[in-house]
């Protein structure tokens, strides 16, 4: 069976950035302001610390022959360029990078237009667990959603108006 043909296609795409963050790795950047000094710069356990990211995760995203694109870039971003003035081209440059290695753009700030959820994903399973009241007087019902997705797909799920009015009681 093999890989789909879209992540095939996106090798190129995803190795650039794999470049990129292992170059901005390297190089020390920081977007802090802490100054790099020889032996001190990033270090994996370091910057998944402060990215907030788990650490094979900081390994994998360097890997040029394996390359594996963060599913969140900014922690990244701020990380490495932050809000530093000379180092803003730099975080353009990695964040069209990674737009194109997730196959969700041009590049060029200009992404694909949002589909329809029933064109991406597919609800499986929606059963409601046991209700209850809280102590507030609010019915709590929570619920267990399984959803089929397209590979490379990203899902955002909100939930509107979750509480019910207290006169709306049985």
């Amino acid at each position: 069976m093999g890989r789909p043909a879209r992540k095939e296609g996106l090798f190129a795409e995803r190795r650039h950035l794999a470049r990129l963050i292992a170059a901005a790795f390297n190089a020390g950047y920081r977007g802090d302001g802490t100054p790099w000094r020889k032996g001190k710069g990033w270090t994996d356990d370091l910057l998944a610390e402060v990215a907030g990211a788990n650490l094979t995760s900081i390994k994998e995203s360097r890997n040029e022959h394996k390359p594996t694109v963060p599913n969140n870039i900014e922690p990244l971003l701020k990380a490495f360029f932050g809000s530093r003035d000379e180092l803003q081209e730099k975080r353009r440059a990695m964040q069209r990078a990674w737009v194109l290695a997730r196959g969700n753009g041009t590049g060029d700030g200009q992404s694909v237009p949002n589909r329809k959820f029933s064109d991406v994903a597919e609800v499986v399973i929606l059963t409601p667990n046991k209700a209850e009241w809280d102590n507030s007087g609010n019915l709590l019902v929570p619920f267990t959603l399984r959803l089929r997705r397209e590979n490379d797909c990203e899902l955002t799920l909100e939930v509107v108006d979750p509480l019910l009015p207290q006169n709306a009681r049985a």
